[in-house]
């Protein structure tokens, strides 16, 4: 599925150097049709939710980030498992 993307919103924070805040929003041009493998992404507002550790959890993350270091961007999402670790 391709989708024209109207705007980019990065964080207000981000830092390039450091990959702090390294997140963003994208408004997306047309609205798209949720299936099977296209879901909405749901954000917890339950603070017990919230401040549960979900470590040696395996969630899903993707992005179009480098596809190795310094060099080319991805053209297309890059999609990897990974567990979750603590910040100690």
């Amino acid at each position: 599925v391709d989708v024209l993307i109207k705007t980019k919103i990065k964080h207000e924070d981000y830092n390039a150097k450091a990959f702090t805040n390294d997140i963003a929003l994208l408004v997306l041009q047309n609205d798209v049709q949720f299936t099977d493998l296209i879901k909405p992404i749901c954000i917890p507002t339950d603070n017990k939710l919230r401040s549960t550790s979900f470590e040696d959890y395996n969630p899903f993350i993707a992005g179009w980030g480098d596809l190795e270091f310094r060099g080319p961007k991805a053209t297309r999402l890059q999609v990897l498992q990974l567990p979750v670790v603590s910040n100690d």
